[in-house]
């Protein structure tokens, strides 16, 4: 990912909800949760009215549930407050990986076979669910779960990658998203395989929301992590997700210079495909990190030079000229930010990334060669 947050997680354990603004920039900040630390139920009964209430009951994945509240709440996140059935079978196996937004997410131990006319409750067992003036959720409710899948769109792209979205995804970044994969892989359609063969593909998700919208991601959530915009793909998780910077989204976006697709997707491209159908270059790609950084200090004091993943993640997208630049070395980014520049720099680097993808492609406009940012020379010297 491109913050130097681990994507793993043993997705059992239940979390709060940490509360946030959004700020000018129309980039997420993170806020101390008044719910932070909370003991797992209320300590007593509860002193407020019975007017919390459930808005929405869907299952929005095969094996996941999604409860709306009509309020932020606490205490959402015990698994004891929630009986679930399925087709008349209690299921007792369930897991609550996390709440925000209002949303609270159950994931089945299994997938339902038929989600589209399965029966499925979810019955309220005690009055733990409170809001901060201690009203409370009733209990004794059964709530009949629809099913309404968050992903209603998808892409294949030629190489045979899926990109899929909800309904405020636009059509046409699943498009250009698939062309990005067609590039990336175009050399190697092997590579491609393997991470079809795996059930790679790539989930997008809107501005109007969160990484964590995105069901696969909902173990992952963290307070600590709630600006986080993308992950990649892994063997254990090969979806990639990612936010509306595949368009360059200079509103919306975290990193508008920067093409994460290019980096996340990287990840599961080394991570699956290389590993899977070429595991002498995968070990040629540990062999050259080893060098070039840990031997001759080059990508000192940047993200491509914090461990063996991030090197290739940052190299991909600087490949294809989606890195954003600083005139020194900032801990993350540097002043080298282009093929060209890559060559200059570290033409061992440069010669490995040259095996892997094309040497004669860019993507297409607004991540096309000529909208590169380009500023510095690789020694920080401004080119103007």
């Amino acid at each position: 990912m491109y913050l130097s947050i681990e994507h793993d997680g043993d997705g059992n354990g239940n979390v709060t909800v940490q509360n946030k603004e959004k700020t000018a920039s129309s980039t997420w900040t993170i806020e101390e949760s008044r719910y932070q630390g909370e003991p797992e139920q209320p300590d007593g009964d509860p002193t407020g009215e019975a007017s919390v209430a459930l808005v929405r009951q869907e299952l929005i994945a095969p094996n996941l549930i999604e409860l709306a509240f009509d309020r932020d709440v606490k205490y959402a996140t015990n698994t004891e407050t929630y009986q679930v059935t399925v087709d008349g079978k209690d299921v007792t196996e369930f897991t609550i990986p996390c709440y925000f937004d209002n949303i609270l997410s159950i994931r089945l131990p299994e997938s339902v076979g038929d989600p589209e006319n399965a029966s499925i409750q979810v019955k309220i067992c005690n009055q733990y669910v409170r809001d901060e003036k201690d009203n409370y959720l009733a209990d004794g409710k059964t709530c009949d779960v629809s099913w309404n899948p968050y992903y209603t769109k998808s892409y294949t792209s030629e190489c045979g990658i899926t990109i899929k979205g909800c309904d405020l995804v636009k059509d046409s970044i699943l498009k250009y998203a698939a062309d990005v994969t067609d590039i990336m892989a175009s050399k190697h359609p092997e590579i491609a395989e393997a991470l079809v063969a795996a059930g790679a593909d790539i989930a997008l998700y809107p501005a109007e929301q969160n990484i964590y919208y995105i069901p696969e991601e909902r173990e992952f959530y963290s307070p600590d992590a709630f600006g986080v915009e993308d992950f990649g793909g892994t063997v254990e998780l090969p979806t990639t997700a990612l936010a509306a910077n595949v368009e360059r989204d200079r509103e919306h976006a975290m990193y508008p210079d920067t093409n994460v697709m290019a980096h996340e997707f990287g990840h599961a491209f080394h991570l699956i495909g290389i590993k899977t159908a070429d595991p002498a270059l995968f070990d040629e790609i540990d062999a050259t990190y080893e060098k070039v950084v840990l031997q001759e200090g080059k990508w000192a004091n940047s993200y491509a030079g914090s461990n063996r993943d991030e090197y290739f993640g940052q190299l991909a997208a600087l490949w294809f000229n989606g890195q954003a630049e600083t005139q020194t070395w900032n801990g993350v980014l540097g002043p080298v930010n282009t093929r060209d520049e890559l060559k200059e720099y570290d033409p061992e680097s440069y010669a490995l990334l040259e095996k892997i993808f094309p040497a004669d492609k860019y993507f297409a406009s607004p991540w096309a060669k000529e909208d590169t940012i380009d500023n510095f020379d690789i020694n920080g010297n401004p080119r103007n």
